[in-house]
């Protein structure tokens, strides 16, 4: 899942949290497994860092560590590459895209534009 829907949910976003909340009620019951990547975890932690609240980059790396961070490789990279050079993707965007293909999810949740790991 892309960066958007973590931020708010782990902020109780008022507006957009309720948006996923079916989303993260599903994953906590089960029934869908919600995964993101160390893209999105460095994106996520990135604002708590440079607003110096170190406690609060901890608590959302705790939060988020209940739930499946892909790394990914060099090969991963180089499609990536290849999926922003073609799509005109932000490389975060092109790098889901090809997790999301690897991985054989079948929804990439964003809250910037639909994608699809079938390409």
């Amino acid at each position: 899942m892309d960066t958007a829907p973590w931020i708010y949910l782990l902020q109780d976003h008022p507006e957009f949290a309720l948006r996923f909340d079916g989303l993260f009620a599903a994953a906590e019951a089960g029934r869908v497994e919600l995964a993101l990547s160390t893209v999105t975890l460095a994106e996520i932690l990135t604002g708590p860092y440079k607003a110096g609240e170190l406690a609060l980059a901890k608590r959302y790396e705790k939060a988020l560590s209940t739930y499946q961070i892909m790394p990914f490789s060099a090969s991963v990279t180089i499609q990536a590459a290849q999926i922003r050079a073609q799509y005109s993707l932000k490389l975060p965007d092109a790098i889901h895209q090809e997790l999301a293909q690897r991985m054989q999810f079948e929804l990439m949740s964003t809250a910037d534009f639909p994608l699809d790991a079938s390409r």
